[in-house]
């Protein structure tokens, strides 16, 4: 009787040695050994530099004692914290140890591997974790556009940057479907320049993608079709620039037109690289081009605007605009230092009454491109203000029309490398419509004597202000 009992009291014992060792071994491998384990996998990143985050683990904090000290919670983010320079000793870089590791950490939702210098392998085993919500593979260069493609299976992610990485800004058509992504790239200006008819519809299946503000599209060919898709595509931009392989047809202004209704925009026509083209046919394109923008709206501008720029092959700019609230545009017309738009051309085309406002920005030692310029300022009689940039003495093309026009009341010179007596022809303003016309002067020169002041101010009598580097010079009774 005694051994049963004693029996029976060996079993009780054994069963409850055989609960408590089982209730310990599941604490052990549901709670400990899981976050252990986490700690293990991420020294080889911890000793190359690499950080981690983490959060709170279902360890209760009697057992933590069980867990080195500091490591008893879950690891949810890992930076790399890799160098960015090529100088960087290569234990700084992501290893296959390292990469490998990141399969053990179940609750890893940000990963940074920011220029850590990824092979393609390393991708391989990237896009099995799953759970990941924030992906930076930012400066990876050896990534092509196929490691990236294969992206598009985290479906968790809410956040990629794959800037300074392989491919282009086709790669982003692999995630067209997953709207929800914030993807960061550095295709911006790849994905807005020399934009043509083929590849628009492309480009906008990818829109929620390209951050339209960087830079302004650039279209090869004026087609008024591939024009509004541009727009579609980026509707902040501030300008659309257009490569012309042909001459400017009306269809493609009434639809620029049409389109700066919804939100004006600013046309930059340049001539595209032509090789073979005669130059002779490209100066043709560019006059038909310029006389067509000008008889159409013309009549609607109020300011015209004459550009010279420097560089080893000059160029010029003209610009018509109009400022009206209710009427803004802008149609910028840019022919480099082998193109002349000649006075013949301009002499056929119709007088711009309505202009109100001239500005030549002339940058000196250019010899500008523009032969019609006296023509042109014919063209404006009733012009009201002028503003001119780095005037210089000799140039009689510009001088000499401007010294007839008759309806002058605001004028401005600014060139701060010369004096009064260097910006001004000696027949200033002697000689010139504007001597009883002008009221507003405005002369930002170098360093004027204060006769050369006095002498300008007497010279014209209806003048009310004169202003010089934002000071008022004219002295009032």
């Amino acid at each position: 009787m005694a051994k049963r009992r004693i029996f029976q009291i060996s079993l009780r014992s054994f069963l409850l040695l055989f609960f408590v060792v089982g209730i310990s071994g599941g604490i052990w491998q549901g709670m400990i050994n899981p976050v252990r384990q986490q700690w293990l996998a991420v020294e080889p990143i911890l000793a190359m530099g690499g950080q981690v985050e983490t959060k709170p683990s279902n360890v209760p904090k009697w057992l933590k004692f069980l867990l080195e000290d500091g490591k008893t919670e879950n690891i949810k983010a890992v930076d790399f914290k890799c160098a960015f320079s090529d100088y960087a000793p290569s234990s700084r870089f992501a290893t296959d140890e390292t990469i490998e590791a990141l399969k053990h950490l179940p609750h890893l939702r940000r990963l940074d591997l920011e220029h850590a210098q990824l092979k393609p392998k390393h991708i391989d085993t990237i896009v099995k974790l799953a759970q990941l919500e924030y992906l930076e593979l930012s400066g990876n260069q050896k990534l092509s556009a196929a490691d990236l493609r294969k992206l598009t299976c985290l479906k968790n992610l809410n956040f990629l940057d794959i800037g300074s990485c392989g491919g282009d800004w086709r790669t982003l058509l692999a995630f067209q479907k997953e709207q929800r992504n914030i993807i960061q790239h550095s295709f911006h200006q790849q994905a807005l320049s020399s934009i043509t008819s083929a590849d628009i519809d492309d480009r906008l299946l990818i829109k929620q993608f390209l951050d339209s503000s960087r830079g302004y599209p650039t279209m090869k060919g004026a087609e008024a079709s591939t024009l509004a898709k541009v727009r579609r595509l980026a509707p902040l931009a501030s300008t659309v620039a257009v490569k012309l392989t042909d001459e400017v047809d009306l269809a493609f202004l009434k639809e620029f037109y049409r389109l700066k209704q919804e939100k004006p925009f600013q046309l930059y026509l340049t001539l595209d690289d032509f090789i073979g083209v005669p130059l002779s046919t490209q100066a043709e394109r560019l006059a038909n081009t310029i006389g067509l923008i000008w008889k159409e709206y013309g009549s609607l501008a109020n300011e015209l605007v004459i550009e010279t720029n420097s560089g080893p092959a000059s160029s010029s700019h003209l610009i018509l605009r109009s400022a009206q609230p209710n009427d803004a545009f802008a149609i910028d017309v840019y022919f480099d230092g082998n193109m002349r738009f000649s006075s013949d051309g301009i002499e056929t085309l119709p007088d711009l009454p309505n202009i109100q406002s001239f500005i030549f920005s002339h940058y000196r030692g250019n010899q500008i491109q523009l032969a019609g310029l006296e023509t042109l300022l014919h063209k404006i009689p009733n012009v009201t203000q002028v503003k001119v940039e780095n005037p210089e003495v000799g140039h009689q093309a510009f001088w000499r029309p401007l010294s007839q026009l008759k309806n002058i009341r605001k004028l401005s010179i600014n060139t701060l490398r010369l004096g009064p007596l260097d910006a001004l022809p000696n027949n200033f303003p002697d000689d010139f419509e504007l001597r009883d016309t002008l009221t507003h002067f405005t002369m930002d020169v170098y360093y004027p004597k204060e006769n050369e002041i006095e002498n300008l101010i007497k010279a014209l009598p209806n003048l009310e202000s004169f202003m010089h580097l934002g000071e008022e010079m004219l002295k009032h009774d």
